[in-house]
């Protein structure tokens, strides 16, 4: 997020405008299915129902299975920037 009066990225923004589209391929892969399908349908804009319907969950898991694969994947990406 940019901040009010400020042309520069946050750290967070920083980072991510860094990172190598076939990195996040490759962390996403490294994923279990069903937590890079939730990712996947999520940031492609479907909504909380639609992603618990296509995967056969009940629509009040669907935020807490974002957030634990949000979780691994941030896990995921520090460890590979930890290797390098």
């Amino acid at each position: 997020m940019l901040l009010m009066g400020s042309d520069e990225p946050s750290g967070e923004e920083a980072v991510l405008q860094k990172l190598d589209h076939e990195e996040v391929q490759q962390w996403l892969s490294e994923l279990p299915e069903r937590d890079r399908q939730l990712l996947l349908l999520r940031y492609s804009g479907y909504s909380y129902a639609e992603i618990a319907e296509q995967l056969q969950v009940r629509q009040p898991l669907v935020g807490t299975l974002i957030h634990r694969a949000t979780a691994k994947l941030k896990r995921q990406a520090k460890a590979h920037v930890q290797l390098d």
